[in-house]
């Protein structure tokens, strides 16, 4: 399965410690997504070792609902601009109508978000 999600993070950061230049919190909430699209791509071998290629294109409906929690680390280069570090990790545990796909199968998800933040206070 090929499966394409559009989604909404609702998150809340609590900041533990703030220096100077060193910022570190958790992070928790909800992600929110949608199915826009789905293709089951099917390979079939013949006994004479050809392979025939499918593709078939399905509805996505629904929506997935995945609950998030991490730390991060803000590292402040002025009073505007910053870098950060935020691992995490999504356990997808709703799923209205979406069907099966591969978070189905597999309980926690972890990721690590990198970037820059520009703050305009």
């Amino acid at each position: 399965f090929n499966d394409h999600f559009i989604g909404v993070p609702l998150l809340l950061n609590f900041e533990f410690l703030d220096r100077k230049r060193i910022g570190l919190y958790t992070t928790q909430g909800v992600m929110i997504e949608k199915g826009i699209a789905s293709r089951h791509i099917q390979t079939i071998e013949s006994p004479n070792a050809s392979k025939v290629k499918r593709i078939l294109p399905e509805r996505a409906p629904g929506l997935q609902i995945g609950f998030v929690l991490g730390a991060g680390v803000d590292y402040r280069i002025n009073n505007q601009f910053s870098l950060y570090a935020e691992p995490s990790v999504t356990s997808w545990l709703v799923n209205l109508g979406v069907g099966q796909n591969i978070r189905n199968h597999q309980i926690l998800w972890p990721s690590v978000n990198v970037g820059a933040r520009f703050n305009l206070n």
